[in-house]
């Protein structure tokens, strides 16, 4: 395990978002050290299971990722806290340099979160868990053999999750590495990245397509385009997903395209 699994910590579960985790972990550090000079023990009794944690994943005996380190978040947040409070003490003495480095650690980890849940509060449906069952059901029921199935980014943890309890084949699922953009519409650039990885399962008869439905004009154009791309067979649409199988055996799209990589050949994506 190295430097960037125990990075990855602050940003989940911790939810430190963007460049934050780096600001976190600067101030998870001065909380060590301020424990360090005020009370050893307690810094110790802190960072005793995040340690022994690590320790573990270090001889592969447990896996240092997602929700699996969950119970550390309220230790590493405590210290995270202790950070915090340096920082007020450097604003109240009004040192310069240090205040000013306090002040955007300050904002950074409590004026931005707080305007993530104001946004969450106006705009509740850009954060809605992808409820993608009911898109997995009619794809089961109409499931042939020799179907293929490409995930896009954003459904592919549900799907993953879903996939133990359906009969889709690993060897027939093919998870997209190209996210759809929230903000903006699509570039002629992400176009071709779609197109280059669907250029692996070219001459396929029958290839449903899964994708979320959270950002309504950014589906609608991607929808339009993949039609484009082969013959539209069916297509399942719920609140929160959507499904589109494609007939790619005759489509002219992929003739001067070089897939990304070799078609799924029988091992899990």
């Amino acid at each position: 395990m190295g430097f960037g699994r125990t990075g990855q910590f602050f940003y989940r579960p911790l939810g430190f978002l963007g460049f934050t985790d780096a600001i976190a972990m600067v101030v998870f550090v001065c909380g060590c050290v301020c424990l360090y000079r005020r009370d050893r023990e307690q810094l110790a009794l802190l960072n005793a299971p995040l340690l022994i944690t690590l320790a573990a994943s270090y001889l592969h005996k447990y896996p240092f990722r997602g929700r699996l380190v969950l119970f550390l978040a309220p230790f590493a947040l405590l210290i995270v806290a202790e950070g915090l409070t340096f920082c007020l003490e450097q604003i109240a003495h009004r040192r310069r340099y240090r205040a000013v480095l306090a002040i955007v650690a300050l904002v950074a980890l409590l004026v931005f979160p707080v305007g993530r849940m104001g946004v969450k509060v106006v705009l509740p449906q850009r954060f809605l868990f992808d409820h993608i069952r009911p898109v997995l059901d009619y794809m089961q029921a109409h499931w042939q053999t020799g179907d293929r199935l490409y995930v896009l980014p954003s459904p592919q943890q549900q799907f993953l999750y879903y996939r133990q309890r359906y009969d889709f084949p690993p060897q027939a699922t093919l998870l997209s590495p190209y996210p759809v953009p929230s903000n903006r519409s699509l570039s002629a650039e992400e176009l071709d990245h779609y197109r280059q990885d669907l250029a692996q399962l070219k001459d396929q008869p029958r290839v449903w397509i899964l994708m979320a439905r959270k950002r309504p004009a950014v589906e609608t154009a991607l929808l339009e385009e993949l039609k484009q791309w082969g013959q539209p067979l069916d297509v399942v649409k719920q609140p929160f997903a959507v499904g589109l199988l494609l007939d790619l055996s005759h489509s002219h799209k992929f003739d001067a395209v070089t897939p990304t990589t070799e078609p799924p050949d029988g091992s899990p994506p």
